[in-house]
C-alpha cells in the first residue's frame, strides 16, 4: 500500500541553551501486554491500591536536566518526581484519577500498568493509565487511557489512548478538569503536561488546544493546562536538546520533491537533475538511513514517524513521513 507524505513538520524551534524541545505528532496507540499491575501489587502487599505513589525502577540510567537517575516516583494522578527533588518534576497529563473497584480477578478493567521494554532500539519504561476515571465521577460515565514513556536517552513521551469525557461532569471542554462540576471558574486543576528541574528554573510546558498548542520553556509560573482532548495515537514528546538534531534541518526551501513509501522503501519523485542525497531520521534525531540514489530503505519493523531530509543543489528540504 502506498502512503503519501505529510509535508508539515510539528516541531518547535530550537533555542540553544534550552534543555528540552517539545515535539508533537500523530502516531498510533497500543495498550501494553505482559505487564505488571501497580494496583494488584499494592493490594497483595497490604498497601492501599487506590491512593498510591510508587518508586519505578528504570533498569537503566535516565538523564534528566543534567543529572542521571535509576528510578522515578509516580503517583495515581500522573504526577512524579526524581529522588532528591523538593518539587514535582513531572506532570504528564496530570489530573485527579481513580481506578474501578478491585474484584477477585487476575485481570482488572481499570488499573495502572507498567512494563520495561525495548522500542526504537532503546530501553524504555512504560507506565499506562488504563481505563482510569476522574475522582468523584462514576466510572461508567467515562474512561481515560494514556501512557508515559521514559527512554534511556532521556526522551519522555506522553502517548494518548482512547479517552471519552463526554459524560464526565467534572470536565469542561475548552477549559479542563474542575474541582466543581457546576462552576469551573477558578476551579480548573488540570490536565497539566509539563516537566521541570528541581528548582523550577528550567521547564518545558505543553498547554492550550492540542491541535495548536502553546509551548513554553523555562517559565513554569506561566504554564497552563491542556484545554482539549488529543485523539488516540497523539504523542507529546520532551526531547533533550542535544539529541534534537533534526530541528537543525528546518532551513527549508520550497519543497520541490514528492515522496511515496511502499513496502519499507521511500522513493523520491520529481526533477532529479539537482538531487544529491536523502537522509532519514527518527524522532529521536538519529539518522537511520542514507542514500545518494532516489530510493532509501527504512524497513517495516514498526509504525513510526520519520523525518526525511533531501539535499539538492537548490538547498535542503524536509518532509515528515508516517510509515504504518
Amino acid at each position: 500500500m502506498i502512503k503519501l507524505l505529510l509535508l508539515q513538520l510539528a516541531f518547535s524551534t530550537v533555542c540553544y541553551g534550552q534543555a528540552y524541545v517539545i515535539n508533537h505528532f500523530q502516531s498510533s496507540y497500543d495498550t501494553i501486554t505482559n505487564y505488571n499491575s501497580v494496583n494488584i501489587e499494592l493490594g497483595l502487599a497490604g498497601e492501599d491500591p487506590y491512593y498510591w505513589e510508587k518508586n519505578f525502577d528504570f533498569g537503566f540510567e535516565f538523564p534528566f536536566f543534567g543529572d542521571t537517575y535509576s528510578n522515578v516516583y509516580m503517583d495515581k494522578d500522573a504526577v512524579g518526581y526524581f529522588p532528591g527533588s523538593e518539587e514535582f518534576n513531572l506532570e504528564l497529563f496530570s489530573g485527579s484519577y481513580m481506578i474501578g473497584l478491585i474484584l477477585d480477578t487476575p485481570y482488572l478493567y481499570s488499573e495502572v500498568r507498567y512494563i520495561s521494554t525495548m522500542a526504537n532500539n532503546l530501553e524504555a519504561l512504560v507506565i499506562e493509565y488504563h481505563n482510569v476515571y476522574v475522582l468523584d465521577e462514576g466510572i461508567d460515565d467515562h474512561y481515560i487511557n494514556f501512557q508515559t514513556w521514559f527512554y534511556e536517552n532521556g526522551v519522555i513521551e506522553l502517548h494518548f489512548g482512547d479517552i471519552d469525557l463526554t459524560n464526565c461532569s467534572y470536565y469542561f471542554p475548552g477549559q479542563g478538569f474542575s474541582f466543581d462540576n457546576q462552576d469551573p471558574i477558578g476551579n480548573i486543576y488540570g490536565p497539566w503536561v509539563a516537566i521541570s528541574n528541581f528548582d523550577l528554573g528550567e521547564s518545558a510546558c505543553f498547554f492550550g488546544d492540542h491541535s495548536d498548542p502553546d509551548i513554553l520553556y523555562d517559565d513554569d509560573g506561566n504554564c497552563g493546562v491542556v484545554t482539549s482532548i488529543p485523539p488516540e495515537g497523539f504523542v507529546v514528546q520532551f526531547a533533550p536538546s542535544d539529541i534534537s538534531a533534526i530541528d537543525e534541518y528546518k532551513k527549508e526551501t520550497e519543497n520541490k520533491y514528492q515522496l511515496i513509501e511502499q513496502d519499507g522503501v521511500v522513493q523520491i519523485m520529481g526533477d532529479l537533475s539537482e538531487y544529491k542525497s536523502c537522509s532519514v531520521y527518527d524522532f529521536m534525531g538519529r539518522r537511520i538511513a542514507y542514500s545518494e540514489s532516489n530510493e532509501v530503505l527504512v524497513g517495516l519493523n514498526s509504525s513510526q514517524v520519520y523525518i526525511v531530509v533531501i539535499e539538492s543543489e537548490s538547498g535542503i528540504e524536509t518532509h515528515k513521513l508516517f510509515v504504518k
